[in-house]
């Protein structure tokens, strides 16, 4: 099953068989939509659709998230450009893109990115990669020099999943990092666990103190974004807010968003 997967996989990134949906990120106190992370979707021919557990645990170990990463930073970058140029988004809109230690491992990544930029016209600003903490520490010099050069670019670079992982103050302090997203796991335990509640104010001081954005993962009730409001987290993301969106549906969630921040501004 698992090399069947493999190949479909594969083709199904040869012949653009794939999707993308986006969940929008907002800002905590206005809650207007600042950025949305791209996610890869993929409805198999005969399996139906697939979810991302099951099938990017095996593009990773066959390699094949190298083309897969390609493939979700392209069509994320043309489709941002699409928004903004329509007048859907507002022009500082930000896409989140995920990116894996097998992608930064690649020497031309840097190269690679910078000309999915020029192609699709998307400002550098306007992007933003999300990385793990164990990536931080693994080849660490070959992936500081990596990061030094997309931030180079003017690409924001994010740890993902903050707390999980093995980072160190070193690894902060060596990388050029602009946000630091709490794990779903620490915000879902919020109101219920006070050691959960102490570890989400450390890691948002945390990033204060670095002068660090704050984005906050896996909000699912108003009670877990007051308090994170209150922490002094800058941005949330979860289900509170939206689930994941077709493009589609992503498309009226940004007009939705645009003409409330016009009508406000008026």
């Amino acid at each position: 099953e698992r090399l069947e997967l493999e190949n479909d996989l594969r083709q199904a990134i040869e012949l653009d068989h794939l999707d993308l949906q986006y969940q929008p990120i907002v800002d905590l106190k206005s809650q207007n939509i600042v950025e949305m992370e791209a996610l890869a979707r993929w409805t198999h021919p005969t399996r139906g659709a697939l979810p991302p557990m099951k099938f990017i645990p095996i593009a990773e170990e066959s390699g094949l998230i190298v083309p897969l990463g390609e493939w979700v930073l392209r069509h994320a970058c043309t489709q941002a450009v699409q928004w903004i140029e329509e007048g859907i988004a507002a022009p500082d809109l930000i896409v989140c893109v995920n990116v894996s230690s097998r992608q930064l491992a690649q020497p031309n990544f840097t190269h690679l990115v910078a000309g999915i930029l020029k192609e699709t016209a998307l400002p550098a600003q306007n992007l933003k990669l999300e990385i793990t903490e164990s990536t931080m520490v693994l080849d660490s010099e070959s992936t500081i020099a990596q990061l030094y050069g997309l931030s180079d670019l003017g690409i924001k670079i994010a740890v993902d999943d903050f707390g999980t992982g093995y980072s160190t103050m070193t690894y902060l302090n060596s990388l050029p990092v602009n946000t630091l997203k709490v794990d779903a796991s620490f915000v879902s335990r919020l109101g219920g666990e006070g050691q959960a509640e102490a570890i989400v104010q450390a890691i948002i001081a945390l990033a204060q103190s670095l002068n660090l954005e704050v984005t906050s993962e896996g909000i699912e009730t108003e009670l877990q974004a007051d308090w994170l409001r209150e922490m002094g987290s800058d941005l949330g993301q979860g289900f509170l807010f939206s689930r994941p969106l077709t493009i589609n549906e992503a498309k009226l969630a940004l007009l939705k968003a645009r003409k409330g921040n016009q009508a406000e501004a008026a």
